[in-house]
């Protein structure tokens, strides 16, 4: 059974509505629930919709599928939303060659404990889920082939779970059950090249779910995060930092395939800061010439990009910092 939780603490500012009270599991002993993040900051389509969806019965609410740039936050919000609720978490990241009976179970053998074997079912992280209840969280769903995504349509819609490789075994979803998905794509394929890999799925599995575009935290926001890691820069360093930032990202939309691919993420900046923090210890004569602030872009983001797309944030760099 459900109990109620206040979420009122979750979500700051006037942009972000939240409800005083919704149904959840409390579940906070259960190894699968998430340890919360005190750094986390929920992004404003989290606080609008999260609390409405998760409201709704499963069967009325369907699937969540919440899409937009690598690294903005989508599945580490969905994550902080089951530590702060104490919902166990039965996370899978798709792939092309991902299969239905991956996620439901599969027939495994065992020792019978006297020298022979058997034969057992194990579950797989959508039955767990289901029989449990939880949050089953499929990251990279536009990655499955769009045959193995039309197993998930009963799913979706609030019917059981029928699994006939464990004698016909029938699961009911429980009633804290869940369905969250995630991708970079809105599944209708990726027109910008930077998501390789990206299928367009079946038109019957996305109206299963409602849609969710995420997007960056806003500026403010995003500082305050990447700013909470020790060794970050702070005061007007911080500022010319996230000038970086936002001349990078203003270039990807306005470029689109033509512009730097490599998206620079929140993930990214953490990466940068934590980097930063070891690099301002170290001699000069160890960073190849570089400042500490340059080595460490460099070692969290820069150094994966192309030399083009180097050049690129390089002279973006060297207008903001004058190095």
């Amino acid at each position: 059974m459900s109990t109620s939780i206040n979420l009122g603490i979750i979500f700051t500012g006037k942009e972000i509505p939240a409800l005083e009270s919704i149904p959840c599991m409390g579940d906070f002993s259960n190894p699968l629930t998430p340890k919360p993040n005190p750094r986390h900051v929920f992004p404003a389509w989290a606080g609008r919709a999260l609390p409405a969806w998760w409201s709704m019965p499963s069967s009325l609410g369907g699937g969540l599928y919440i899409c937009g740039p690598s690294g903005c936050g989508k599945s580490s919000s969905i994550r902080e939303w089951c530590a702060r609720t104490g919902t166990p978490l039965y996370q899978c990241t798709a792939n092309g060659r991902l299969e239905f009976p991956d996620l439901v179970g599969h027939v495994s053998l065992e020792s019978d404990g006297s020298g022979g074997t058997r034969t057992s079912f194990v579950h797989g992280p959508l039955a767990r889920a289901m029989r449990d209840g939880g949050v089953f969280l499929l990251d990279e769903l536009d990655l499955l082939d769009p045959a193995v995504c039309a197993g998930l349509n009963g799913v979706l819609d609030g019917s059981g779970l029928l699994i006939p490789e464990n004698g016909g075994e029938f699961i009911q979803p429980h009633e804290m059950f869940r369905f969250v998905a995630t991708g970079n794509s809105k599944g209708r394929g990726d027109d910008s090249g930077a998501y390789s890999g990206v299928a367009v799925q079946n038109a019957a599995l996305l109206d299963r779910f409602s849609c969710i575009e995420a997007s960056w935290l806003p500026r403010a926001a995003e500082q305050v995060v990447v700013g909470s890691v020790p060794g970050a820069l702070q005061g007007g360093d911080a500022d010319k930092l996230f000038d970086f930032v936002d001349s990078v990202r203003a270039a990807q939309a306005r470029d689109g395939a033509m512009g730097i691919q490599k998206p620079l993420t929140t993930r990214s900046l953490l990466r940068f800061s934590a980097f930063l923090g070891a690099y301002a210890k170290l001699p000069p004569s160890r960073l190849n010439g570089m400042a500490p602030a340059q080595a460490a872009m460099m070692d969290a983001w820069a150094g994966g990009l192309s030399e083009g797309d180097l050049v690129a944030a390089s002279e973006l760099w060297q207008k903001v910092f004058g190095v």
